[in-house]
């Protein structure tokens, strides 16, 4: 009995400890308050996790897109490490700082070098092919009031040096000045086997506007296919592959080619042609061989020059 007395008293001294004491009033106001400031720093918190974790999401999507669609995909295909490194660096640093994506430094493009480039000389001929007229050998206007005819060897040494060192000048100061028409003719002398098969080819090609850069690069490659004949695969070096097709399919079966070649000899036998290059004057209906050998920038000046004053 004495213990459940001595309990009951301890009980009564705790519940008088928690009481309140007169000093203590509560403040409904300044309770409502500092919950509220406490619920709008949880939601602050909760945005900004969001907003890290949407522009994360964006930056990876919008550096992957990049990756596949620019130009310099091509290098990352090869090179992928590279690109991985700086794709996840954008992002890192982006979820830091909270900022717009930074678009990545384009690659520079490889280039392809298995490709042949083709010669300063190729190149000033397909420059020059721009001039031809319906006629793809010749080249300049047709109201000029002279006409140039040089008569061509493939397998010449000396028409090479022509087309390489004399044509050019002549083109910069007759032709393209409105004064002279140039056109070549072919006259494959029987002494060089494959001199009319190169002339077929280049005369094929320019029926579809690829005279002038592949009569140049024949002349370039002389010494290459004159021993073995094989000048389809020096012309199919300057042709895209679905022009050369066209260029074999025409050597098969069209006879215009071999027609060209025979109207080019029958006229130079009637201009009494003895070598190649050989040139051929047409002023106002006549024609006047040059006699000049070696043809040279000069000799032709001179003789241009001499029709033109009679104008």
């Amino acid at each position: 009995m004495a213990n459940r007395e001595h309990d009951d008293q301890w009980v009564d001294d705790r519940i008088a400890s928690l009481a309140s004491t007169g000093d203590l009033i509560p403040n409904a106001g300044i309770a409502l308050a500092r919950l509220r400031e406490r619920s709008r720093a949880r939601a602050i918190a909760a945005r900004s996790r969001v907003w890290r974790w949407m522009w994360t999401t964006a930056v990876a999507t919008g550096a992957g897109t990049v990756l596949l669609l620019v130009p310099a995909s091509r290098a990352c295909a090869q090179q992928p490490g590279p690109c991985v490194e700086r794709v996840w660096a954008m992002v890192a640093s982006n979820e830091a700082s909270v900022s717009p994506p930074v678009a990545p430094r384009p690659v520079a493009r490889i280039t392809d070098t298995t490709t042949p480039m083709p010669s300063p000389t190729v190149v000033a001929a397909v420059a020059r092919s721009k001039m031809a007229t319906a006629n793809f050998k010749e080249y300049g206007s047709g109201s000029a009031p002279v006409c140039l005819e040089i008569y061509i060897d493939f397998d010449c040494v000396h028409c090479a040096n022509f087309v390489r060192d004399v044509a050019p000048g002549l083109m910069a100061e007759y032709v393209e000045a409105g004064k002279v028409r140039l056109r070549y003719r072919d006259f494959p002398l029987p002494t060089h086997r494959f001199a009319k098969l190169a002339a077929r080819y280049a005369d094929a090609a320019g029926q579809l506007g690829y005279y002038d850069a592949v009569m140049t690069h024949i002349f370039e490659t002389r010494t290459a296919w004159d021993e073995n004949g094989d000048v389809d695969t020096e012309v199919a070096q300057v042709l895209p592959s679905d022009v050369m097709e066209k260029v074999r399919d025409r050597l098969k079966s069209d006879p215009k080619v071999d027609d060209i070649i025979a109207a080019d000899q029958s006229a130079g036998l009637a201009d009494h042609l003895d070598r190649t290059p050989f040139g051929v004057i047409v002023y106002e209906g006549q024609r006047r061989a040059i006699t000049d050998a070696p043809l040279t920038l000069e000799s032709l000046k001179k003789r241009i020059d001499e029709v033109l004053e009679k104008k």
